[in-house]
């Protein structure tokens, strides 16, 4: 079947993808004005930061394409959105890659740990100690196993003007935002029912202090801050796809598959981008070949990851990326010669490689 707009069908596909995260997994937690690190349940705080993250990122690329395509849509969305909303957006999606890909990271991640120091006033003593806890670090407990899951420099990274008193203002500018093009969009088609597991674990919070994780495993201090930025956004990863989402009925459904393919493989890349270029070029590349080298992560699959990062670069929107008459998962199936099969193997190849990630840098805490 011919599609009229297939673009804008994706939009409004994705957008009520992230508009039923809101509503069914966070509900109106998301809006509670204590929603930031340090305060309230480590699951809400977790689900919420992530969740408006992704949306921004997604809301930016759509208004890109409809400054040019759809200028009616385009008017609309900013009678809905403020400006100061839309430079948030703007700065999340900037700051979408993990690590700079031309240039040192290491001004910004200094930045970002001098700047929570002196937010919590933790300044070194005479020791040369940190004096107040400085982190909120993230733990993972379902009864079975408590995992590591980053620290709340995740939110620095991709905002690094983030305050949590005013993020209840930021989320309902991203939702308002998500069900006006799905409002006002020309296409109406339906997102399949999106599956929401009981969510049988919870997710606490501890501040403690950054030189407890930084100066870790004889590692220097930005390779370890660009680690535990990797595993806060791996862990969210794994976790909305298959703790939180029903992610394996979603990708049996071909009109959500698209959704489930790009967005797991926009972060799968980002993340092993970076943490590529750290076995490559970090100070301590050593030590992390090391641990690498005795874990179950696969960084040899070349033609998985070839596709992985086409699927990725689609993040844009762009009409050279459709063949005539086709959505973007079959334009995609088609250029790139691949069956359902192909798809559900990377599929089951990022969710396994993204836990083996996850388990390997647990050694912030097994040492």
């Amino acid at each position: 079947m011919k599609i009229k707009n297939p673009i804008e069908s994706d939009i409004s596909l994705r957008a009520q993808f992230y508009l039923e995260l809101i509503k069914h997994v966070i509900k109106t937690n998301i809006l509670h004005p204590k929603t930031k690190f340090g305060d309230g349940d480590g699951l809400i705080v977790f689900l919420s930061t992530n969740i408006c993250f992704d949306s921004a990122v997604f809301i930016y690329e759509c208004i890109q394409y409809f400054e040019e395509h759809n200028e009616e849509l385009y008017t609309e969305i900013f009678e809905h959105l403020t400006v100061e909303s839309y430079e948030r957006i703007k700065d999340v999606r900037n700051n979408m890659h993990l690590y700079n890909k031309k240039g040192s990271y290491q001004k910004k991640a200094n930045q970002i740990i001098g700047d929570r120091i002196d937010e919590f006033e933790a300044w070194a003593d005479e020791n040369n100690d940190l004096t107040n806890d400085d982190i909120s670090c993230m733990y993972y407990n379902d009864g079975k196993q408590s995992i590591f899951l980053g620290c709340s420099y995740f939110v620095y990274h991709f905002a690094q003007e983030y305050k949590g008193e005013d993020f209840k203002e930021f989320a309902e500018n991203i939702s308002g935002t998500l069900s006006c093009i799905v409002n006002f969009g020309i296409s109406k088609v339906k997102l399949p029912s999106v599956q929401i597991r009981p969510l049988n674990f919870e997710i606490s919070l501890s501040d403690e202090k950054s030189d407890d994780f930084l100066n870790k495993n004889g590692i220097d201090v930005s390779t370890n801050f660009r680690i535990l930025l990797c595993l806060a956004v791996a862990s969210w990863t794994y976790i909305q796809y298959f703790k939180v989402i029903d992610g394996d009925k979603l990708f049996d459904n071909s009109k959500s598959r698209w959704i489930v393919l790009k967005n797991l493989s926009i972060k799968y890349d980002e993340i092993f981008d970076s943490i590529e270029n750290l076995l490559k070029y970090s100070q301590s590349k050593s030590k992390l070949n090391y641990i690498f080298a005795d874990s179950q992560v696969d960084f040899d699959n070349a033609s998985y990851r070839e596709v992985i990062q086409a699927i990725r670069n689609t993040v844009h929107y762009n009409h050279d990326d459709l063949e005539t008459g086709m959505d973007y998962y079959n334009s995609f199936k088609t250029r790139h010669n691949l069956t359902v099969s192909d798809f559900n193997k990377m599929f089951i190849y990022m969710k396994e490689n993204l836990e083996a990630l996850i388990l390997t840098l647990q050694y912030f805490i097994n040492v």
